[in-house]
Parts: C-alpha cells; sequence; structure tokens
C-alpha cells in the first residue's frame, strides 16, 4: 500500500472506534500523515488500520511493552493479525469515557480521590491461584492508580479499573473489592462495546487510557490463532507511588 491519497477516518461505533482508511503504518509516517492519525487516536480511543502486513521487526520499531501494573501505566497498544481463525477469537474494546459518564453524581464524587493498587498477581490469580513465581512477585510489585484518567489534550474522563486492579488502598479488602466489581458491572454494558472480528493483515491500535479489552473464545484444537502484541508506555505515574 502507497500513502498517496487522503487519509479519511470512518466511525466504527457511536461511541468510540474508526476506521483509518489511505494509510500505510508499516513504514515511518511523516509529520503531515502522523497528525491526523494521531487526532483520530484521542478523540476515538480505538483504530482499526485493515491490509497492514507488517513484520515483527516493523511492529518493534514503533512500540515497546508497558501495563497498567507498571508505576507509569501505558498509553496504546497495537495487535496485529498473523493467522485467523474463520470463527470466534475476536477482540471486544469497552468504552470506559461512556463508562465514566453514566455513573451517578455522587458514585463519581466518591471513588473520585480513590487509589486502586494494581498487581499482574491480582489478575494472574483469578485464573489459577499462586501461578505466578517469587521471582516476579518481586520484579512486578503493586502499584497505586488514580480510578480515572484524563485525556489531556480534549479533557475526556475515563473510567480507569480493569483485571489488575485489586483493593482500594484504605479500604478494608471485602468493601474495596465490592466497589471495583460495582464499577465493573456498570461498565459492562452491551451498547459500550465494539467487537472486532479479525482479518489477517489487520492492526488496531487502542488507547489504554479509555478503553479495555479483552479476547474472545474460539476452538484452539481446531483452529490457528498468531498476532503479535506490542504496546508503548506513557510519560507520568496516574498518582504518587
Amino acid at each position: 500500500m502507497r500513502n498517496t491519497g487522503p487519509i479519511t477516518v470512518r466511525k466504527l461505533h457511536p461511541l468510540f472506534g474508526a476506521e483509518v482508511l489511505g494509510i500505510d503504518i508499516t513504514r515511518p509516517l511523516s509529520p503531515r500523515e502522523f497528525g491526523p492519525i494521531r487526532a483520530a487516536f484521542e478523540e476515538h480511543s480505538v483504530l482499526l488500520f485493515r491490509d497492514q502486513h507488517m513484520t515483527d521487526e516493523t511492529a518493534n520499531y514503533f512500540w515497546h511493552s508497558d501495563s497498567s501494573f507498571k508505576r507509569i501505566p501505558s498509553l496504546c497498544s497495537l495487535l496485529t493479525a498473523r493467522v485467523c481463525p474463520p470463527e470466534g477469537g475476536n477482540t471486544e474494546f469497552l468504552c470506559m469515557r461512556a463508562a465514566w459518564d453514566s455513573l451517578p453524581a455522587a458514585l463519581k464524587a466518591t471513588i473520585e480521590p480513590l487509589i486502586a493498587e494494581h498487581s499482574l498477581q491480582y489478575s494472574r490469580d483469578r485464573v489459577q491461584k499462586g501461578i505466578l513465581n517469587d521471582k516476579t512477585l518481586r520484579e512486578l510489585p503493586p502499584v497505586k492508580q488514580r480510578l480515572y484518567r484524563d485525556n489531556p489534550i480534549n479533557g475526556r474522563r475515563a473510567l480507569y479499573i480493569g483485571a489488575h486492579a485489586g483493593h482500594i488502598v484504605g479500604w478494608p479488602k471485602a468493601t474495596g473489592e465490592a466497589l471495583l466489581y460495582e464499577l465493573s458491572q456498570r461498565a459492562d454494558r452491551p451498547e459500550f462495546r465494539l467487537s472486532h472480528a479479525w482479518r489477517e493483515g489487520d492492526a488496531i491500535l487502542w488507547d489504554n487510557r479509555a478503553v479495555l479489552h479483552r479476547a474472545t473464545h474460539y476452538d484452539t484444537v481446531k483452529y490457528k490463532r498468531f498476532m503479535q502484541r506490542t504496546t508503548i508506555g506513557g510519560d507520568l505515574p496516574t498518582v504518587a507511588q
């Protein structure tokens, strides 16, 4: 694909998500090309690029890894599809800006000053208790994150929770877990979801400040699925550690 025509942006969902057409992101972008893509990223949170047949070297050139269980959480992630099953294996996104906007005013006021503790251990223990070894636990101690993130460009606020959030700092464990569960239930509404069925060559860039994501089931015995994901870190912690 050659970047010869205008870059256009097509909405995928009323609340968030857009397809970017007319651009080849497998090569370095000029400032003229990068500008509208960055603007679309800040506005739509999830960007789909079709027919981007990347190599691992290209992907690693653009991004590096980071996560919410790190002291400085990530800005965004890029997922590229190499081999896709004919059914299942979607990636779903949840609009956490809409989730925040939907909260009652009293609940917003309650959670604004709160801090959640995030850890890889919390999310992995939900799969299998004690799955992480002592070395990993020492290298990735729990970190503190606010329960919201504000976009510095447009000021839009998003609820900031997810599987790595284990409890509320300063609250009884059971009470904090109950609040995080309530917030997750309030956020997980069908109208806030965008589900993407992958085609080989697809690339999706998403804003980790503004959306949650998850994979959906596929038959791992019958089909192969190979994806490459890289993420880029943010520049500041959400709260002093």
